[in-house]
């Protein structure tokens, strides 16, 4: 039996589309994998995930409660499916919060155990990570508009192997701005039941 936390980053709880690519990830996993437990962390429910990292909470900002037990969390579990909405040409403030509590040195990455290569090396290599990313307008080249790279990025850094994101853009265009989010991830629901079968 695996242990799966789900992640929502995700801001706007109505009719909100990352939130329904979610929702059908998550039934098709359980389907596909009747005895795992699913653990949920809405961020913002999370007072950690609104307390941004100042020289004025340094000492509060990594204690136990707020970055130390988030990481423990992550060590007990073997999947993490995060929902992440794009915001301002980035993730949402609680998602960048929540990393900035998590990516500490020595318990989610080390300097001194470097790889063969150099790299830093992740300290949460068993963890398989799904990201269940949107977006209101396209996606172009421009990789400093694409969250999902820093994203990935970022767990492969801690060592977690990250599954190929799955991307919903132009949600905010005219000919999706009024669509329900169950219609727009209706169109994308055979990646996502592929995606979390294998998952």
């Amino acid at each position: 039996m695996s242990k799966v936390l789900a992640i929502s980053g995700t801001i706007n709880q109505t009719d909100s589309r990352s939130l329904e690519m979610m929702k059908q990830f998550l039934k098709a996993y359980k389907n596909a994998n009747i005895s795992d437990e699913i653990i949920y962390l809405d961020l913002n429910q999370e007072s950690m995930a609104i307390m941004s990292l100042s020289s004025n909470n340094l000492e509060e900002f990594y204690n136990h409660e707020n970055s130390v037990k988030y990481i423990q969390q992550l060590k007990s579990v073997d999947k993490v499916v995060i929902a992440a909405p794009m915001h301002n040409f980035k993730s949402t403030g609680q998602l960048v919060n929540y990393v900035d509590h998590i990516a500490v040195p020595n318990l989610t990455f080390s300097y001194q155990n470097p790889l063969p290569n150099g790299n830093p090396r992740g300290l949460l290599n068993h963890l398989k990570v799904q990201i269940l990313a949107t977006r209101g307008g396209e996606l172009t080249s421009n990789s400093w508009a694409d969250h999902t790279i820093w994203l990935k990025g970022v767990w492969e850094f801690m060592g977690a192997t990250v599954a190929e994101p799955i991307f919903i853009g132009s949600l905010d265009l005219p000919k999706n701005y009024k669509v329900s989010a169950e219609s727009i991830v209706k169109e994308y629901l055979p990646i996502i039941e592929g995606a979390a079968k294998n998952f």
